[in-house]
């Protein structure tokens, strides 16, 4: 709600983050029970992507943890 509330930002990162990372995830299911390794192997890079975003922004949650 606040745009100047830093932590408020990066916890609202890492609830998307952990959005994205569960449809990927659901992704490269689909995609393995379907034979598909070209969306698989598209999820999978995906997944990881997020994964280091969400590594990234835990970092600067940190950063700014509240006292």
């Amino acid at each position: 709600a606040d745009s100047t509330d830093v932590l408020a930002v990066i916890e609202g990162v890492l609830d998307a983050e952990e959005d994205a990372i569960a449809t990927y995830r659901e992704l490269v299911d689909a995609a393995d029970e379907a034979d598909d390794p070209v969306t698989e192997d598209l999820a999978v890079t995906l997944l990881s992507d997020e994964e280091a975003h969400r590594t990234e922004f835990r970092g600067f949650q940190k950063g700014y943890q509240r006292d």
